[in-house]
């Protein structure tokens, strides 16, 4: 999400054909596998799936698999709960972007201030299925959670949410 924040018009247009209805993106310097599930207004599964996503690597890479693109979730509009389960977490699962594994017990006693865990589940809220997406992120830099969940319409709302984080 960091490469791409900053040219709204262009982002937009190719989020647009690349995007699915649900996207996880994975932020961590190594590999993450995992599940999403999603529940619809209805109770019923709208999406079980398991992922195993590369690396970030900036875009250097044309084939690189740190993506996954689900379609057909969205039945219509309403609440749907979103759980996101890792198998491990990612060793930069703290928010300043520095690896969470430097052999020190990182536990500070306060677990409101950044929910960090290897698995998320929330409600969200989808007021157009024709429109709107979900974009999951893992290990972003930018928000304090481990696993972010952001309903939005166009991909340049990120940008927003990340305002700050990704300046030179």
């Amino acid at each position: 999400m960091a490469s791409v924040a900053g040219c709204s018009s262009a982002v937009d247009f190719l989020a647009d054909m690349t995007l699915e209805e649900v996207n996880v993106f994975n932020g961590a310097d190594e590999p993450i596998t995992g599940t999403i599930e999603i529940v619809d207004p209805d109770g019923e599964v709208a999406l079980e799936e398991s992922f195993d996503l590369e690396r970030d690597r900036d875009g250097d890479d044309e084939d690189n698999e740190a993506a996954a693109f689900y379609d057909d979730t969205w039945s219509d509009a309403g609440e749907y709960e979103v759980s996101v389960e890792l198998e491990d977490e990612p060793d930069e699962a703290s928010d300043d972007g520095e690896s969470a594994d430097d052999g020190e017990d990182s536990d500070d006693g306060d677990d409101n201030d950044t929910p960090l865990g290897p698995e998320r589940t929330d409600t969200v809220t989808v007021d157009d299925p024709d429109e709107e997406r979900l974009v999951v992120g893992i290990a972003q830099e930018g928000p304090g959670e481990l696993i972010s969940f952001h309903v939005i319409e166009d991909f340049s709302e990120l940008e927003e949410e990340f305002e700050g984080e990704f300046e030179e």
